[in-house]
């Protein structure tokens, strides 16, 4: 596993460079202002990336995407705000792994202004996701058309690709608190940060951060955690009207039945959306025990 400082490893048992066609050169980055002025560079507007990705949450409520950065190259801050002219391009959008996103279900600056004295502007997007599917990656694609005050459009950098994941309403980084029956490994875990990543509209997968991939923490001794490996990956599916854990089950294939536990000792599963809160029992092997008995507190969304 990649990052395994803080825990205890238990097995288990089962742009390249920006390019003005014919004109821009080397000259083409980013430019430092420290360096002064250079009367050789040809001014031109571009996105400082040509793919960016957004994880966003399904909502009524509209999203905001606003990791998406418009760039000037010149020699040195101009005294006059540039406007540059951006469209929706998705013509532009060959992945078939991708489905374009609607034009009616989103809407962005068409003209970007970078004011004067600075170098950069934030195009600030805004996504309407009710309508879209958790299973599917979706993507926009924008780009530059022209620009005012005489700067010209950087070819090879003149479109951005929004690379845009949905999120389900139980999709965040939690931290986690509970306990496992398994003699001796019946110490508690607490605060464990996971991160519990969406797998389909119903369905969140456990993402243990400190091991950097899917698993779940179990208490080896005071303060301290180990876990069984990424074969033991339980995903919760709930049901999204009345947010009842209706199922949890194993997400690594081949690995040993996991399975949702209504047995001694076990409580209600399900997500309370008034706390952000899920509380969840499960097992594995169909074993009583074999039970983790849990509690996720919301905390942020998930990086």
């Amino acid at each position: 596993m990649k990052n395994m400082k803080k825990i205890n490893f238990l097995i288990f048992l089962t742009a390249a460079l920006l390019v003005f066609t014919g004109c821009l050169k080397d000259k083409v980055n980013q430019p430092n202002p420290s360096q002064g002025g250079d009367d050789g560079v040809i001014n031109a507007v571009m996105f400082t990336q040509t793919k960016v990705s957004a994880g966003v949450q399904s909502s009524t409520d509209p999203q905001i995407i606003n990791n998406i950065y418009l760039s000037l190259n010149a020699a040195r801050t101009q005294s006059t705000a540039v406007t540059s002219t951006i469209v929706s391009d998705p013509a532009k959008i060959t992945d078939p792994a991708l489905t374009p996103v609607d034009n009616s279900l989103f809407t962005f600056n068409t003209n970007a202004v970078v004011e004067a004295g600075k170098w950069t502007d934030t195009v600030a997007l805004t996504l309407n996701t009710a309508t879209l599917d958790p299973n599917l990656t979706y993507a926009i694609a924008l780009t530059i058309t022209g620009s005012s005050n005489g700067f010209q459009v950087a070819e090879n950098s003149k479109t951005i690709i929004i690379v845009i994941s949905v999120k389900n309403k139980y999709d965040g980084r939690y931290l986690l608190t509970g306990y496992h029956n398994r003699v001796p490994y019946t110490f508690p875990y607490v605060d464990i940060v996971m991160d519990m990543i969406t797998v389909s509209p119903s369905e969140v997968a456990f993402f243990f951060v400190d091991a950097d991939d899917y698993g779940h923490p179990i208490g080896v001794g005071p303060g301290s955690v180990s876990w069984y490996g990424n074969t033991m990956a339980p995903v919760i599916k709930f049901n999204t009207v009345t947010n009842e854990v209706i199922n949890v089950y194993n997400g690594s294939p081949g690995g040993t039945a996991v399975t949702l536990f209504t047995g001694p000792g076990s409580f209600p599963s399900y997500y309370d959306p008034a706390t952000k809160t899920i509380y969840v029992c499960w097992n594995y092997g169909g074993n009583p025990l074999r039970a983790f008995f849990d509690t996720l507190v919301y905390q942020e969304p998930r990086p």
